[in-house]
């Protein structure tokens, strides 16, 4: 019952977005409807994805830059030594 009544909710929310656009821009109904149905879909799948392969990269690439950019940091009171041909400096303390 509940997805029924979601399911209707939401027809009831793209068909009046589709009928409040066509008449603020003066064009028929049926010319927006694909517009209008293509993104509601976009939308809506975005919004209720669990995640998948793209939110698992973005996480991962983010959670790369974090640790870099931590490692990059000296700690507070901490001596900074690292050899000449070394890039990456990890501080330590005494």
């Amino acid at each position: 019952m509940k997805k029924l009544l979601s399911g209707l909710i939401t027809l009831i929310a793209i068909l009046s977005i589709n009928w409040l656009t066509s008449f603020l821009f003066s064009v028929a109904f049926i010319e927006l409807s694909f517009l209008i149905e293509l993104a509601a879909v976009i939308l809506i799948g975005w919004f209720t994805s669990s995640g998948g392969f793209s939110s698992d990269a973005v996480r991962m690439q983010t959670q790369g830059k974090l640790v870099f950019e931590w490692k990059q940091k000296p700690a507070a009171g901490s001596d900074l030594r690292c050899p000449s041909s070394q890039r990456l400096c990890i501080p330590f303390s005494l």
